[in-house]
């Protein structure tokens, strides 16, 4: 009896190729929603990226409505020599320490990736997505166009957002 099984109990049927099938449409260009960081990590870019910065991957997972469960990726890019985009990454990583309630000014050296996953791993917040043409391939991608606290959106005995 194989291991390779379908959920039917039907056996898998391999051709020696596969192909996904795409992968989901993009979320339409100014839609709000409830996340969560459901992983936060520095990672090293691939030999052949154009920016070779270490940066702060974010995964964010939409907690709710139609996208509920769907994954949306942020690089913050705290190392990079360009100005604007250090700084970009900077200010959105100050933002989420603040909405984990930390006093940026009191942080006094880089987060390793135990702080960022102490401090930053499943930190709620509300996300306004973002739509962009990718400059390789011309499909539709998302970004976060925003970020803010929900703290303003505690249920009555305050321990939990009004997802």
């Amino acid at each position: 009896m194989s291991y390779f099984k379908k959920l039917d109990g039907s056996e898998v049927v391999s051709s020696g190729e596969y192909e996904s099938g795409g992968g989901f449409d993009a979320i339409p260009d100014d839609t709000e929603c409830h996340a969560y960081i459901s992983e936060v990590e520095w990672k090293q870019p691939p030999k052949d990226a154009i920016m070779q910065d270490e940066y702060i991957a974010v995964e964010w997972t939409i907690a709710t409505g139609d996208f509920k469960n769907r994954k949306i990726f942020q690089n913050l890019r705290v190392k990079s020599d360009d100005e604007k985009i250090h700084d970009k990454g900077m200010l959105v990583l100050a933002t989420l320490y603040s909405i984990a309630g930390k006093d940026v000014t009191k942080i006094n050296k880089e987060p390793s990736d135990a702080d960022l996953n102490k401090i930053l791993l499943n930190q709620k917040a509300g996300l306004k997505i973002g739509l962009m043409k990718d400059k390789k391939d011309g499909t539709q991608r998302n970004y976060i166009k925003s970020i803010k606290s929900t703290k303003k959106e505690l249920d009555d005995d305050g321990d939990d957002i009004k997802w």
